[in-house]
């Protein structure tokens, strides 16, 4: 039972990086469809905008060598074996799979595009 936390967090950090799969392809889909219809893309010149495209990578590297600290110290300090080596590593792998979720919702905004898997989720 002690690296069930280790396999939840893998799982969990598939499915995320599955999202932002899906994510970035309906996004790059809906922008190839826009661009043939020739409709401009809304550009957004908010400093807001332009801050968290720039400050995303530092942010994502934060959360990731976080992880990766707390999984050294939980590592070097739990004497006892009650955190396998699978739960750091599960943690860890969720971590770095929210950052480039994180990264890819930024970087692949679906501002003033219509996506078609969004579109029948809001119509529900």
């Amino acid at each position: 039972m002690s690296w069930y936390i280790g396999a939840a967090c893998t799982l969990l950090a598939i499915w995320i990086i599955y999202k932002t799969v899906n994510h970035r392809r309906a996004v790059v889909a809906a922008r190839e469809r826009a661009e043939a219809e020739g409709k401009e893309l809304p550009v957004s010149n908010h400093p807001i905008s332009a801050m968290a495209t720039g400050i995303a990578p530092i942010f994502a590297m934060g959360i990731f060598f976080s992880a990766v600290a707390v999984g050294a110290v939980s590592f070097t300090v739990d004497t006892r074996g009650l955190i396998s080596p699978i739960d750091i590593a599960g943690f860890i792998f969720l971590a770095g799979a929210y950052s480039v979720w994180m990264v890819m919702r930024i970087h692949y905004s679906p501002m003033g595009l219509e996506i078609k898997g969004e579109a029948e989720e809001k119509g529900r």
